[in-house]
Protein backbone atom coordinates (compact mmCIF):
# COMPACT_ATOMS: atom_id res chain seq x y z
CA UNK A 1 0.00 0.00 0.00
CA UNK A 2 1.65 3.47 -1.19
CA UNK A 3 -1.55 5.91 -1.19
CA UNK A 4 -4.85 6.41 0.12
CA UNK A 5 -7.37 9.14 0.19
CA UNK A 6 -11.08 9.68 2.00
CA UNK A 7 -13.53 11.15 -0.30
CA UNK A 8 -14.63 14.46 1.06
CA UNK A 9 -18.22 13.50 2.50
CA UNK A 10 -16.02 10.79 4.10
CA UNK A 11 -17.82 7.74 2.58
CA UNK A 12 -15.14 6.03 0.19
CA UNK A 13 -11.32 6.07 1.13
CA UNK A 14 -9.48 4.74 -2.04
CA UNK A 15 -6.01 2.85 -1.96
CA UNK A 16 -3.26 3.08 -4.27
CA UNK A 17 -1.07 0.09 -4.23
CA UNK A 18 2.34 -1.78 -5.95
CA UNK A 19 0.29 -4.23 -7.50
CA UNK A 20 -0.88 -1.38 -10.22
CA UNK A 21 -4.93 -1.17 -8.49
CA UNK A 22 -6.70 1.18 -6.66
CA UNK A 23 -9.40 -0.06 -4.54
CA UNK A 24 -12.75 1.93 -3.99
CA UNK A 25 -13.42 1.23 0.16
CA UNK A 26 -17.63 2.01 0.52
CA UNK A 27 -17.09 2.66 4.34
CA UNK A 28 -20.66 2.67 5.08
CA UNK A 29 -21.72 -0.21 2.37
CA UNK A 30 -20.17 -3.08 3.85
CA UNK A 31 -19.41 -4.33 0.40
CA UNK A 32 -16.12 -5.70 -0.60
CA UNK A 33 -14.10 -3.09 -2.31
CA UNK A 34 -14.16 -1.86 -5.90
CA UNK A 35 -10.95 -2.92 -7.87
CA UNK A 36 -9.64 -0.47 -10.78
CA UNK A 37 -7.07 -1.13 -13.02
CA UNK A 38 -5.02 1.10 -15.47
CA UNK A 39 -1.62 1.70 -14.56
CA UNK A 40 1.23 -0.44 -15.18
CA UNK A 41 3.35 -0.38 -12.23
CA UNK A 42 2.38 0.98 -8.32
CA UNK A 43 -0.03 3.46 -7.51
CA UNK A 44 1.90 6.10 -5.50
CA UNK A 45 -0.57 9.01 -5.26
CA UNK A 46 -4.50 9.62 -4.97
CA UNK A 47 -7.10 12.84 -4.69
CA UNK A 48 -10.23 13.73 -5.20
CA UNK A 49 -11.90 16.43 -6.64
CA UNK A 50 -13.41 19.00 -4.19
CA UNK A 51 -17.16 17.95 -4.93
CA UNK A 52 -16.02 14.08 -4.91
CA UNK A 53 -16.87 13.48 -8.66
CA UNK A 54 -13.13 12.54 -9.86
CA UNK A 55 -10.42 10.77 -8.10
CA UNK A 56 -7.20 11.23 -9.99
CA UNK A 57 -4.23 8.45 -9.40
CA UNK A 58 -0.60 9.03 -9.80
CA UNK A 59 1.68 5.73 -10.65
CA UNK A 60 5.32 5.21 -11.31
CA UNK A 61 5.07 4.17 -14.37
CA UNK A 62 4.69 8.12 -15.20
CA UNK A 63 1.06 8.38 -16.13
CA UNK A 64 -1.39 10.35 -14.65
CA UNK A 65 -5.12 8.77 -14.57
CA UNK A 66 -8.63 10.68 -14.18
CA UNK A 67 -10.92 8.51 -12.64
CA UNK A 68 -15.03 9.15 -12.67
CA UNK A 69 -16.23 8.23 -9.19
CA UNK A 70 -19.39 6.75 -10.63
CA UNK A 71 -18.93 5.46 -12.91
CA UNK A 72 -15.08 4.18 -12.70
CA UNK A 73 -14.60 5.67 -16.32
CA UNK A 74 -11.19 6.69 -16.68
CA UNK A 75 -9.17 9.27 -19.06
CA UNK A 76 -5.33 9.85 -18.82
CA UNK A 77 -4.50 12.87 -18.77
CA UNK A 78 -1.97 14.96 -20.99
CA UNK A 79 0.61 15.04 -17.99
CA UNK A 80 3.58 12.38 -17.80
CA UNK A 81 6.66 12.05 -15.59
CA UNK A 82 9.35 10.34 -17.00
CA UNK A 83 10.58 8.40 -14.02
CA UNK A 84 7.08 7.96 -12.42
CA UNK A 85 4.68 10.42 -10.29
CA UNK A 86 5.44 11.55 -6.95
CA UNK A 87 2.79 13.50 -5.42
CA UNK A 88 -0.34 15.19 -6.83
CA UNK A 89 -2.15 18.03 -5.57
CA UNK A 90 -5.85 19.76 -6.78
CA UNK A 91 -6.64 23.35 -6.24
CA UNK A 92 -9.40 23.83 -4.33
CA UNK A 93 -11.87 24.46 -7.12
CA UNK A 94 -10.36 21.02 -9.16
CA UNK A 95 -9.51 23.08 -11.90
CA UNK A 96 -5.72 23.36 -11.36
CA UNK A 97 -3.32 19.81 -10.90
CA UNK A 98 -0.02 19.89 -10.07
CA UNK A 99 2.15 17.08 -10.03
CA UNK A 100 5.82 16.34 -9.02
CA UNK A 101 7.76 13.89 -9.92
CA UNK A 102 11.08 11.45 -9.46
CA UNK A 103 13.10 12.93 -12.67
CA UNK A 104 12.53 16.08 -9.73
CA UNK A 105 10.08 18.08 -11.74
CA UNK A 106 6.63 19.53 -11.19
CA UNK A 107 3.76 19.54 -14.35
CA UNK A 108 0.96 21.63 -14.15
CA UNK A 109 -2.14 21.38 -16.05
CA UNK A 110 -5.16 23.50 -16.33
CA UNK A 111 -8.78 22.29 -17.22
CA UNK A 112 -9.88 24.18 -20.46
CA UNK A 113 -13.38 25.65 -20.34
Amino acid sequence: MYTLAFSPDGEILASGSNDNTIKFWHLNAGAMPQTLRKHSDAVTCLVFSPDGEKLVSGSYDGTIVEWDVTSKESNNLSIRHDRGVTSIALSANGEILISGGREQTIRVWQKSN
